[in-house]
């Protein structure tokens, strides 16, 4: 059938067209606030809480005021808060959807950096922008120490792992000038 859409789009597929300014995540203990798909879920809320007051908010302005104005004052908060929304969205979404790629037999050790390096992403990009989670009951204390606490966690975790990671970079060598390290040996 022609215009009929079979598969959502990847980029869109999170948008809710019901209220989820009072919803809270659902999250009871570490662990489960910890999971992959919650992280991603958590993601969702935030794109989908700022694109609905964004657009409540430049309606309203829309009507109230010069369209110009209407837009422009838009833009410093909503607009800009939304589009990164959407990218950490996007970012996060990607990266949950390649961990199962790292996973097998094969070297445990790099799923385990994987895995450690998503969950860090997707904290980090929380607590950078805690602002936007408090201001509604999405989050409560309890799961922002959680947080906070697991961004350390990441972080000690990974320790073990710093020299593996600091070679999967690839500097040249005008950029590091090492003799300890020169790329022809």
């Amino acid at each position: 059938m022609k215009g009929t859409l079979k598969k959502p789009t990847v980029t869109c597929e999170w948008i809710n067209v019901s209220s989820v300014e009072d919803e809270k995540c659902l999250a009871q203990t570490e662990a489960e606030f910890l999971t992959v798909e919650n992280l991603v879920n958590m993601f969702k809320w935030r794109a989908n809480f700022l694109l609905q007051r964004t657009g409540m908010d430049l309606a309203m302005k829309l009507s109230e005021q010069d369209p110009i104005d209407g837009w422009n004052n838009s833009q410093v908060f909503g607009l800009q808060e939304l589009a990164l929304s959407y990218g950490h969205l996007m970012s996060v979404q990607e990266f949950a959807t390649r961990l199962d790629e790292f996973k097998g037999p094969k070297d445990d050790d790099t799923y385990e950096v994987i895995h450690l390096l998503f969950k860090l992403n997707a904290l980090h990009r929380c607590e950078r922008d805690l602002a936007n989670w408090l201001e509604t009951p999405y989050l409560n204390q309890e799961q922002v120490k959680w947080l906070r606490d697991n961004i350390l966690k990441c972080c000690e975790m990974l320790k073990r792992h710093t020299v593996r990671i600091t070679d999967s970079f690839f500097p040249s060598n005008d950029m590091i000038d090492s003799m300890l390290a020169p790329a022809d040996g």
